[in-house]
């Protein structure tokens, strides 16, 4: 088995290969349907080869230098592939992140040489192709004047999921993370009245759709808007115009995360596949 960057010309069997699970790859079909397969920049596709035929692939996103470990890692395909893959990567400076279906994550993990993890969560993706019909929260996208607001959420977000402020290891990257994403129109806020003033109360970030599908993420309620299910009319929301022109809606949660479980399968996800999410401990 060998391992190959990939390049445009390998987009056919790339497509092949992630449309064998669409619901579980709609992370990196958005990416390949965004930009194509590109031999540079900041993001890498590389593929392990059996016998010339692409029997497992990975992302390697934020990879800023040759020295440094890349921001993300994604993986799909034979397990054994995906531990190439991470025997690659790990020559290559390894990652801080790993996120993608289980068993290819656990693999790529352990060809990265079974680095130490700060975090290492059990997730299940889901997946919604019709809305059940309850409450809803109107929805917009994220406008620059409610860019500082999101910088503080959405750090306090990731500080929930993962345990790491960015505003504290990383500020100015977070800031332009927020920042392209309001310019993109890939966050969407609801909002609504507390003490006389309208504030944003439901926030939720969108892949980029496409007619096989798109995923969500970084769903975030403040704290003083919680217990009020704004989380479900949001979604709910977001979900009704995402199916007007996708296929379907994914996201991925942890399994231990009962009341998130409970809300998404309320508005109507389904379970589809095990999920990983881990962070590498870094010295």
């Amino acid at each position: 088995m060998k391992i190959r960057k990939l390049d445009h010309r390998a987009q056919p069997e790339l497509y092949h290969l992630l449309t064998q699970q669409t619901t579980v790859n709609l992370f990196l079909l958005e990416r390949l349907f965004l930009k194509g397969i590109k031999s540079w920049g900041y993001e890498h596709w590389f593929g392990a080869y059996d016998k010339n035929k692409l029997v497992a692939v990975s992302l390697v996103m934020g990879k800023m230098s040759s020295k440094e470990p890349a921001r993300l890692i994604t993986v799909y395909g034979s397990l054994d592939g995906c531990r190439l893959l991470g025997e690659h990567a790990a020559r290559q400076g390894g990652t801080l992140i790993i996120v993608g279906p289980r068993k290819e994550s656990d693999a790529l993990w352990a060809g990265l040489g079974e680095p130490p993890l700060r975090i290492n969560k059990d997730q299940q993706l889901y997946s919604c192709t019709s809305v059940i019909k309850g409450p809803m929260l109107d929805i917009r996208t994220a406008q620059d004047d409610d860019f500082e607001q999101l910088v503080v959420f959405s750090a306090e977000m990731m500080s929930e999921d993962l345990d790491e402020n960015p505003l504290q290891t990383n500020p100015e990257h977070h800031r332009n993370i927020v920042k392209d994403k309001i310019k993109n129109q890939r966050t969407w806020v609801g909002e609504l009245k507390h003490n006389g003033t309208k504030e944003i109360a439901f926030i939720l970030d969108i892949g980029f759709p496409i007619p096989l599908g798109v995923q969500v993420g970084g769903t975030f309620v403040p704290k003083h808007f919680r217990g009020q299910g704004l989380s479900k009319a949001g979604m709910r929301s977001a979900c009704s115009k995402l199916l007007q022109s996708s296929r379907e809606v994914t996201l991925h949660v942890h399994e231990q995360n009962i009341p998130a479980l409970r809300c998404y399968e309320g508005i109507g996800f389904t379970r589809q596949h095990p999920y990983r999410i881990a962070a590498v401990k870094q010295p």
